[in-house]
């Protein structure tokens, strides 16, 4: 199923976001920029923690490096 896309218009601080059932196992495919030797961070809460840890694990499987 192809994801739904969202655009948020904030002027010069736009962004897209990308909704979809399995969307975090191809996270890379969405994202307008290379993941490899960026840094991120991920702020979430304990709900969804299971899906930050996955993103993390796969962010990290794709050579970023984490703000801690």
């Amino acid at each position: 199923m192809k994801p739904l896309n969202v655009h948020i218009n904030l002027a010069d601080r736009s962004y897209d976001i990308a909704i979809g059932h399995g969307i975090l196992s191809s996270v890379q495919d969405h994202l307008p920029f290379e993941v490899a030797g960026k840094k991120f961070f991920i702020f979430t809460d304990i709900n969804v923690r299971p899906y930050a840890e996955d993103l993390q694990k796969k962010f990290k499987d794709l050579g970023a490096h984490w703000c801690e």
